[in-house]
C-alpha cells in the first residue's frame, strides 16, 4: 500500500475486515481494521474512504 501510494495515489485508502472479532493488524495511517462484523460495517466501510469517519 505504501508503494501504491507513492506511485499511484497518495490518497488511496484501505479497509481490511476480519470476520471474527479477533485481535489483528495490518493498518498504517490511511488503513483501517475491522474486527467482527455486524449490519454497521457496510456503512463503515463506505464512510472511511469518503473520510467521514
Amino acid at each position: 500500500m505504501r508503494e501504491y501510494r507513492e506511485k499511484i495515489n497518495p490518497h488511496a485508502r484501505l479497509a481490511v475486515v476480519a470476520m471474527t472479532g479477533t485481535a489483528n493488524t495490518i493498518a498504517d495511517p490511511g488503513q483501517i481494521d475491522v474486527s467482527g462484523f455486524d449490519g454497521s460495517v457496510p456503512q463503515l466501510i463506505a464512510d472511511f474512504p469518503r473520510g467521514t469517519i
